[in-house]
């Protein structure tokens, strides 16, 4: 789901706030949608969209609950001149972070583990030979733990939750953030 809201009649100077001014009223309206006593985590994270702008910064509010039911709602300018704001609500559960974690983890312990066999089986150790053992080994193992750990939280996803009440609870909640979304500035 996604919603493109257009402030391109503002002045630039405006325009700049108006990412980190809906990031907050969204996410103030999820933590009273979603309370923290009732078990839902609510976190905001920032990503820089642009990298030759790097003041320019993207939100992400994201609400989660337990190992396999969870959101995120990113906030992010369309282009450099913030002439539109994209929203967009995505399915996150806490199981994809520990997915990547859980393959990245141990692909980097295995590119560590190649780079020190590379270096002491070599005759000549370059630097080349070096860092292609870690970054294959790194890839390779990190890419096969990822696609089967990804698999599997497929499955556990598909198991324990129900996806077409997943689909209606998420475009019920759209329906609530959309009066949130066009809110005019103060």
């Amino acid at each position: 789901m996604e919603f493109i809201l257009d402030v391109s009649c503002q002045s630039e100077e405006a325009r700049m706030g108006l990412t980190a001014a809906l990031a907050n009223r969204v996410e103030a309206f999820v933590k009273s949608r979603f309370e923290l006593d009732r078990g839902y985590c609510c976190k905001r994270r920032t990503s820089k969209p642009f990298q030759e702008r790097p003041h320019l910064l993207g939100h992400h509010v994201l609400v989660q609950k337990g190992f396999l039911w969870g959101f995120e709602i990113r906030i992010l300018p369309d282009d450099f001149q913030v002439r539109r704001i994209k929203v967009s609500l995505l399915p996150q559960p806490r199981v994809n972070e520990a997915v990547l974690i859980a393959s990245l983890v141990p692909g980097l312990l295995a590119g560590l583990a190649g780079a020190i066999l590379t270096v002491q089986q070599s005759r000549s150790d370059t630097v080349r030979n070096v860092m292609l053992a870690f970054f294959l080994c790194f890839f390779g193992v990190a890419g096969i733990l990822f696609g089967i750990a990804w698999l599997i939280s497929k499955m556990l996803i598909k198991s324990f939750t129900d996806p077409s009440k997943d689909q209606c609870e998420r475009e019920a909640l759209w329906r609530e953030l959309l009066p949130v979304l066009n809110e005019k500035q103060a």
